[in-house]
């Protein structure tokens, strides 16, 4: 069996991915110095991270998020007191896996875990809730088991805006 006959099989079994890998390493050199099973296992791992990828994205479009945003788009340089510590260990997601909430308060833009994003402090949630029995029953169950991140400054999608503005002014100005 050919190259090309052995390409078309793979692609109808749908492995795409490992006719990419295919495909980018037979034009990179040195790469018949690998073994059999070393040169197998870069396409097998080419198609997983292909397959994962898609899947990320095809769950991604079914949650149909308002914002595309991603972790490794956090800005931890303006002044909102986010901490890049506990960032990086609450999306290893231990937090999920040992039943706990994630409380994200201030401005902004489940399963057996909660993740509660409030503009409005925790000191006036009790008070906003009304009913004293129902807030001292929802905050026992989410507060005493979560990490809590709270934000300091402006809102970034207002941030975002203004730069936004600011950026077609000057283009603008520049016609």
């Amino acid at each position: 069996m050919g190259t090309e006959q052995t390409l078309e099989r793979m692609r109808k079994m749908r492995l795409s991915g490992m006719v990419q890998a295919y495909l980018r390493d037979s034009q990179t050199e040195g790469i018949s110095e690998l073994s059999f099973e070393e040169r197998l296992a870069l396409m097998v791992d080419h198609e997983w991270t292909l397959r994962e990828s898609n899947r990320i994205a095809r769950l991604r479009k079914k949650a149909r998020f308002r914002i595309d945003a991603m972790p490794e788009d956090i800005d931890y340089e303006h002044p909102r007191g986010l901490k890049r510590r506990l960032f990086q260990e609450l999306l290893r997601c231990d937090w999920i896996r040992k039943g706990y909430n994630v409380l994200i308060i201030g401005p902004r833009a489940q399963y057996h875990s909660t993740l509660v994003a409030s503009q409005l402090p925790i000191e006036h949630w009790h008070q906003c809730l009304g009913d004293s029995t129902v807030a001292d029953a929802i905050l026992d169950r989410i507060i005493h088991n979560a990490y809590k991140v709270v934000l300091r400054g402006e809102s970034m999608r207002k941030i975002k805006r203004v730069l936004d503005t600011e950026t077609e002014f000057n283009n603008n100005q520049s016609d």
